[in-house]
């Protein structure tokens, strides 16, 4: 959790109320990575959002993509109303009232990509010394020092050779762009994404990996998905997607194992076996569809 001291929850739960007029705050439950979260509704209807972030750099970034997003035509984001003063992590932002996201449909997929084809035209500022391809291989071969994969020898030189022939530059990413993170505006069928805690320029693909698995058995909602952002992947951006879904895989069970973590273990065994079932798919010649189990 957070290291705010307790003693200033209830200065921060009044500095809230007073700014948007609503009470009881609610502490979300749950371990957060990046914050400690308080939520409340409005007799309109309206959510409101309390985070109080570990770092203040996370609270910037978050704070930065939020302002940059708040005239966003395409869906419905968070909007940003202040920061607190006593402490600069603590963000105060609407969420408009929210339900969870029960399934994907194509129409949700063109918002989606829409969405994140927006977001992936921020400016970036300073950009990394580290070419981007470098930057890619180097995060893959130290997280082979720290966890032992259990990729094959084949499967590994498939990663390594896909990130090799990375030549975008960086974009600013959302770095979590999954369903866990998407929600549904109930009174407009529209769909939103939050949780910007993570975001920071990266390889744009990095935003598909989550998508990709989940519409890989429905090919009408991938193609909304990028008909929204623009554009379809090329066939070498395409396997550049599913080096990353392994890559994802092996970094869940990493920090899984070493937090203890079962939720990330669920999700790194989920993507690894979908992984390779494509990656056999594609050994065969064959298009693959592989069931969700």
């Amino acid at each position: 959790m957070v290291d705010v001291p307790r003693q200033l929850d209830g200065e921060v739960l009044d500095w809230a109320s007073k700014c948007v007029g609503v009470r009881p705050w609610t502490l979300l439950p749950g371990d957060h990575e990046q914050s400690d979260i308080w939520i409340a509704t409005s007799l309109q209807g309206v959510g409101y959002v309390i985070k109080c972030h570990t770092h203040r750099d996370q609270a910037q970034r978050e704070w930065s993509v939020y302002e940059f997003l708040r005239s966003s035509p395409h869906t419905a984001f968070p909007k940003p109303v202040e920061r607190w003063g006593g402490d600069a992590r603590v963000l105060l932002l609407e969420a408009r009232e929210r339900g969870v996201l029960a399934g994907l449909t194509a129409d949700l997929c063109l918002q989606l990509g829409r969405a994140l084809r927006h977001l992936h035209s921020k400016p970036i500022g300073t950009v990394d010394a580290l070419e981007l391809r470098d930057a890619l291989i180097m995060r893959w071969r130290r997280l082979h020092e720290r966890f032992d994969s259990p990729l094959s020898a084949m499967e590994n030189t498939f990663v390594e050779s896909a990130l090799k022939r990375v030549r975008s530059n960086r974009v600013w990413c959302h770095r979590d762009f999954g369903p866990h993170n998407w929600f549904m505006d109930s009174r407009m069928n529209q769909a939103w994404c939050l949780d910007f805690g993570q975001s920071r320029p990266d390889y744009f693909l990095v935003d598909f990996t989550h998508v990709r698995v989940e519409t890989l058995n429905q090919p009408n909602h991938w193609n909304g998905f990028q008909r929204g952002y623009g554009r379809a992947l090329s066939t070498t951006e395409e396997r550049g997607v599913w080096a990353l879904v392994a890559f994802h895989a092996v970094a869940s069970l990493a920090w899984g194992q070493r937090m203890d973590g079962d939720q990330a273990l669920a999700r790194g065994s989920h993507y690894l076996d979908v992984f390779r079932r494509w990656f056999r798919a594609q050994e065969r010649g064959e298009t693959c569809t592989p069931s969700r189990d």
